[in-house]
């Protein structure tokens, strides 16, 4: 008859918890500070890019982006 009820607290106790950590990632990544692009560059690149015949669609009937 207690079984029960400790067992139904132990669940809800784990799902606390659970919501715990995660909120404490949530706000450790929201406190992180902002990655910076260090990506490089190359400008002597040149030249030119082209579709032919692209299409796009979410439905196979209808032609969304040509």
């Amino acid at each position: 008859m207690v079984a029960k009820p400790v067992r139904q607290l132990s669940n809800i106790n784990i799902v606390i918890q659970k919501g715990l950590a995660a909120a404490v990632e949530i706000f450790d990544q929201l406190d992180s500070n902002d990655e910076i692009d260090e990506g490089a560059s190359d400008s002597s690149i040149t030249g030119k890019i082209e579709f032919n015949n692209v299409s796009f669609s979410y439905d196979s009937t209808k032609k969304n982006f040509r």
